[in-house]
């Protein structure tokens, strides 16, 4: 896990920052859109850092520890 959440927050990060973009747009849907879906994928990394080493740990309980 450790070695994989750097490219999992540089890529969440670069999709923030696209859906941000999306999010200034004049256009009321475009910028509904853009903020959402920038929260979704915020929460998502979020979740993703919580949940997936609490996921690894329970399936592999006789793994060694390094």
């Amino acid at each position: 896990v450790e070695h994989s959440v750097g490219a999992v927050v540089n890529t969440t990060v670069i999709l923030i920052c696209g859906f941000s973009v999306i999010g200034l747009s004049s256009f009321p849907a475009n910028q509904t859109s853009g903020l959402l879906g920038a929260t979704i994928v915020g929460v998502a990394l979020v979740a993703d850092l919580i949940f997936a080493p609490a996921g690894l740990a329970l399936l592999w309980k006789d793994a060694p520890e390094t």
